[in-house]
């Protein structure tokens, strides 16, 4: 397949990943600014959980070896865009001087739940939605 169009093709889906990571922000903060975190949180367990189930369709069915637009669209593209590691380590960072077990926290939390999640997607995906 053609590499410049896959390159649009992962443009997009990261276009569309990013939209819903921004509703998630503004559902959250309209309600409290302090909230901002729980936003990040909802948008990487999320795109953990796509990531999981993405995963499982992919090598359950043989789908691996489809073309790149098709598995970097959905993987890099549409999860990569919906989560976010720079925005938490910004809202980590912000905490270390004045919250430091905040902060160990909730960059621990992100990274537990982030895998937590992603294996949970990828074991419901794998044993029940496509067996």
């Amino acid at each position: 397949m053609n590499t410049a169009l896959t390159l649009l093709c992962v443009s997009i889906g990261a276009g569309l990943g990013a939209q819903l990571r921004y509703g998630l922000d503004l559902a959250f903060t309209r309600r409290s600014p302090t909230r901002a975190a729980l936003a990040t949180l909802s948008a990487n367990i999320a795109g953990s959980l796509l990531i999981g189930a993405i995963v499982a369709v992919l090598n359950k069915d043989g789908l691996a070896n489809l073309s790149p637009m098709w598995t970097q669209t959905l993987t890099a593209g549409i999860a990569g865009g919906l989560t976010t590691f720079s925005t938490l380590t910004a809202q980590v960072m912000e905490r270390v001087a004045t919250r430091p077990f905040v902060a160990a926290m909730l960059g621990a939390g992100h990274a537990g739940f982030g895998f937590a999640v992603a294996g949970a997607g990828w074991w419901v995906t794998w044993n029940f939605l496509i067996s």
